[in-house]
């Protein structure tokens, strides 16, 4: 049976829109998070390390043969000990008529990035602790360090263009993996995982139909073409 979190949580941030720049607004917060007896799913692979280095409630999540060889392992939801996660996340907008940057120009222009770093991301399952943050295989539950994403729109009338770009940090495949060795459960040739960044693309027009309002949307994402 799974007990109930308790969470103790400190969060603070501070918004500055500057009367000296009209349209201009940025924004920073700040999160720090425990979480006592988390409920979440380890991977089959963290589950069996830890059992193997001592977590034994975990162990029998763990089905085995005669012979003694793993034959599944479930990877149910569970009470983690605790779970930890600080960061920050980060915002700047700007919003303005055209026509206030380049003399009688039409419409209207919008801005705005936004940034999110993750410091920590801990579970402790009371024997092992591992820091997730900055791990991005595929089969860990991890989360890049950095991630933002920049928009810029323009608006004519019921026309709306707006491009996109999407940073995705790189990191680690698995910072637990002994790099020592490239062979077995706990080898992998190359333990890099690079950062990505795509672009999107989209134009929004707005029309009357009948008694209503329709939209007709085209978007192209990943612009560029870049693999995942």
């Amino acid at each position: 049976d799974l007990d109930a979190e308790r969470a103790d949580t400190i969060t603070a941030g501070v918004v500055y829109e500057p009367g000296w720049a009209p349209g201009v607004r940025a924004s920073l917060d700040f999160y720090n998070i425990e979480i006592e007896g988390a409920v979440g799913t380890l991977e089959a692979q963290d589950i069996v390390s830890r059992c193997a280095n001592g977590a034994t409630q975990l162990c029998s999540l763990i089905q085995r043969d005669g012979s003694g060889a793993i034959e599944t392992v479930q990877a149910t939801l569970i009470n983690l000990s605790t779970l930890k996660t600080r960061g920050a996340d980060f915002e700047l907008s700007y919003s303005t008529s055209l026509s206030n940057l380049i003399g009688g120009a039409p419409g209207d222009l919008w801005v705005r990035t936004l940034a999110t770093y993750v410091d920590t991301l801990i579970t402790d399952d009371g024997v092992n602790a591992i820091d997730r943050a900055g791990d991005v295989g595929p089969f860990v539950d991890g989360i890049p360090h950095w991630r933002w994403n920049a928009t810029v729109a323009y608006t004519l009338g019921p026309t709306t263009m707006q491009l996109q770009g999407r940073y995705v940090g790189g990191g680690a495949y698995d910072h637990t993996f002994d790099p020592r060795f490239n062979r077995g459960e706990r080898g992998i040739d190359d333990n890099t995982v690079s950062s990505r960044f795509y672009v999107d693309l989209s134009l929004q027009h707005t029309m009357m139909l009948g008694g209503g309002e329709a939209q007709a949307l085209f978007a192209v994402n990943n612009l560029l073409d870049r693999d995942p």
